[in-house]
């Protein structure tokens, strides 16, 4: 009898144990880790079991969810190139469906038996169920709309939007700027390190790949990567706001060194925004800072400055090569401009619900490839047409509005960290990117939680 009480207080020690790592500042780490070496060892559906199996063990033993926010953060680190290379994704979707279906039990469990809180209800959830049902009408009554990329496509955006605003603000009571700016700053440094990986697993092959921009992770080319990171970088200065001495100066040297790898991508979009948002939040914080701040940050700035000096000397050849490939690209609009005259004449042929996500822009013919033209605006005007465009408006409209309710000094580094995604938008599509999307809705959850706060206004948001 001894012997079993024993066993049992072992196995509450090791449970308790669990909790604590899982519920720990070191998680996100642990996740970010696992997620690296997924990615380099191209395990792709290993780690989507892995995570799915993470969030269905959360749900299922864990009564606060902010680990499983963590989780939805870094699951598409796991997507390799070899993965997307494939074209045998028969044991991926066993795997995916059945950790797919041990998913809901676990969350339906969770919220219909764990989950004691009242269920909250975001205001942006009425303008995003809108948004959705639109999402589904894109193409309606065209030859495109039964394509299985539309539908893959607008279910992927509907589905997401909506699961995001529905649980982001119940999965956890521990979400904050803090927790936001830190997964964030986490996403930007896993993207940094699996480009560089990919760097130094293709040591013989770098000439080419800047020549033809050959940079893909799986979960991302060069655009996507270049956006991840650069997006990371007010995460970075957010965090050296926060602190003095030491701690300050390593998080200047991150946003810093964030800044230089994004450059390895080639994409032009996230050199021009980066430089921009580099150059904005520093001078953000230093005009903020006291005197003995300020010094300190015009130390890490002469630094900084002499760095980028020295790195220019010594590798002299590839930072001149680099030069010269942009003085070459120049603003070449890699056909961009042609996209948008193309997709402005489609739009106007079916303007009520647009043609869909899957249009061929060549041969005017049911396609099997998603209709880009690399535009987030312009594609939601072509792919949903005015319906469309003008629910996604009164989304986007209702949720930035918030961010000036309660407004205070902090929030504009979220600020610019929604600015890359709406600027990298207008010559990209970063804004339909389910990895952005989930950050931007965890962005605007976290600030609708901080305006009920400081509001006072929990009875509100009672659904």
């Amino acid at each position: 009898m001894f012997a079993v009480q024993n066993h049992r207080d072992d196995f509450h020690k090791l449970k308790q144990k669990i909790d604590n790592f899982i519920q720990g500042k070191y998680f996100i780490f642990f996740c970010a880790l696992i997620a690296i070496v997924f990615h380099t060892m191209s395990w792709t559906t290993f780690g989507i079991a892995f995570f799915m199996g993470l969030i269905t063990f959360c749900f299922s033993t864990q009564k606060e969810q902010l680990p499983v926010f963590v989780v939805l953060h870094l699951v598409f680190f796991v997507v390799s190139k070899k993965f997307i290379d494939s074209h045998d994704y028969t044991v991926f979707i066993v795997v995916f469906c059945t950790m797919l279906v041990l998913l809901v039990a676990s969350s339906v469990y969770y919220f219909t038996k764990v989950h004691s809180r009242p269920f909250l209800k975001s205001k942006l959830l009425i303008p995003t169920l809108v948004f959705a049902v639109s999402m589904f009408l894109a193409g309606a009554f065209t030859q495109y709309y039964f394509n299985k990329v539309n539908f893959g496509l607008m279910a992927n955006l509907a589905i997401i939007y909506v699961l995001m605003v529905l649980f982001a603000y119940n999965l956890t009571t521990r979400l904050s700027l803090d927790c936001i700016a830190k997964i964030i700053l986490v996403m930007g440094l896993v993207a940094a390190v699996e480009l560089l990986i990919y760097f130094l697993l293709n040591l013989g092959e770098v000439d080419n790949i800047f020549k033809n921009k050959l940079i893909a992770l799986g979960w991302g080319v060069h655009n996507p990567v270049g956006i991840m990171i650069v997006s990371s970088i007010p995460a970075a200065f957010y965090f050296a706001n926060k602190h003095k001495g030491a701690i300050l100066v390593f998080f200047l040297a991150v946003a810093f060194v964030l800044y230089c790898l994004q450059f390895l991508t080639l994409s032009r979009n996230s050199m021009m925004v980066g430089t921009l948002i580099f150059g904005a939040m520093y001078l953000l914080i230093f005009f903020k800072a006291d005197i003995k701040t300020k010094k300190t940050i015009l130390i890490v700035c002469s630094f900084i400055l002499l760095c980028i000096v020295v790195m220019c000397f010594i590798f002299k050849e590839q930072f001149f090569a680099v030069l010269d490939w942009i003085a070459k690209m120049g603003f070449n609009d890699s056909e961009r401009f042609d996209w948008y005259s193309l997709a402005w004449k489609v739009f106007l042929q079916n303007p009520i619900f647009g043609v869909g996500w899957a249009y061929d822009k060549a041969s005017y013919i049911n396609a099997q490839d998603f209709f880009a033209v690399h535009n987030t605006f312009l594609q939601f005007l072509v792919s949903t047409g005015v319906v469309g465009s003008l629910t996604a408006l009164w989304m986007f409209l209702k949720r930035h509005l918030m961010l000036y309710k309660n407004f205070h000094y902090e929030r504009l580094f979220f600020i610019a960290i929604i600015a890359v995604f709406v600027v990298t938008g207008l010559i990209d599509l970063s804004m339909n990117n389910p990895m952005f999307i989930v950050i931007l809705c965890s962005i605007f959850a976290c600030i609708e939680w901080e305006n009920r706060a400081l509001s006072g206004q929990a009875s509100s948001l009672i659904l």
